[in-house]
């Protein structure tokens, strides 16, 4: 499926192409001395030292990692590919699950939906965005999706 609207001008999709490399090409390293690196194309992207409250390592670099998968079905979304931004926001939104990180599931779920919508699967979309409600009953923008949908 492709998104109507998606990237035609030259330099805009050059531009989404390279950022989605970036992504793609994104690593988490985390070393022994308790400093977390961002990695991207050999070039270093953010450093920072851990703390006490924060050396849960396997849960942080999931949550970087469904995170960078955000960025790279937003990416996705913006070439027009509406399945792989699917696919990713999908793949992000169960690792935030497992995670228990709820609010940015809500989100991936959400934004999958948009992209459904986009398509024009409505049926699709509607399911998303009712999951996205489900697990953030507050959330406004889910509830506007819904009302483009009609549902």
């Amino acid at each position: 499926r492709q998104r109507a609207g998606a990237v035609q001008d030259a330099s805009a999709r050059d531009q989404a192409l390279s950022n989605l490399a970036q992504l793609v090409d994104m690593r988490v390293v985390m070393s022994s001395d308790g400093t977390d690196s961002v990695i991207s194309g050999g070039r270093l992207l953010v450093s920072g030292s851990r703390s006490g409250s924060h050396e849960d390592l396997p849960g942080t670099r999931l949550d970087l990692s469904a995170s960078v998968e955000v960025n790279r079905a937003n990416a996705l979304r913006l070439l027009g590919d509406v399945d792989g931004a699917f696919s990713a926001y999908e793949g992000a939104a169960r690792t935030f699950d497992a995670l228990g990180s709820i609010y940015p599931a809500s989100v991936a779920r959400l934004n999958g939906g948009v992209a459904l919508l986009e398509s024009g699967d409505r049926a699709s979309a509607r399911r998303e965005a009712q999951r996205a409600l489900v697990l953030a009953p507050e959330s406004t923008e889910a509830r506007e999706v819904l009302a483009r949908i009609g549902g």
